[in-house]
């Protein structure tokens, strides 16, 4: 459990390690000239271009599960309003059934 603490807080500081690496990167370049900073940040750009397609794609996935939930969670609540309903529809028939089985017997009684 220890472990997993670490490396929860290893993966909150990811983000920030990877900003402060391509800040470097881009300082670094700088020192090179204009056109050595140019392409880095064409490659930062692009770089980040490919995350957020992959981002994107994770997001649509996960928006289409959760669709399917709610459909599975709807047609849940459907078979159990159905499920509900007929055990309501046998209670009552066996309600009756006993009670016409008790008038049959309470007028044989009293014949």
């Amino acid at each position: 459990s220890a472990a997993l603490g670490v490396e929860e807080a290893l993966e909150r500081l990811r983000p920030i390690k990877l900003a402060a690496d391509e800040a470097a990167e881009v300082a670094l370049s700088a020192a090179e000239g204009p056109e050595e900073q140019l392409q880095v940040l064409l490659r930062l750009r692009d770089r980040a271009l490919q995350n957020r397609a992959e981002i994107d794609a994770v997001c649509e996935e996960e928006g289409r599960q959760i669709v399917e939930l709610r459909r599975a969670c709807a047609e849940c609540d459907h078979i159990a309003g159905r499920d509900r309903r007929r055990q309501e529809r046998i209670v009552d028939a066996s309600s009756v059934a006993r009670l016409t089985a008790l008038e049959t017997q309470t007028q044989a009684l009293r014949e």
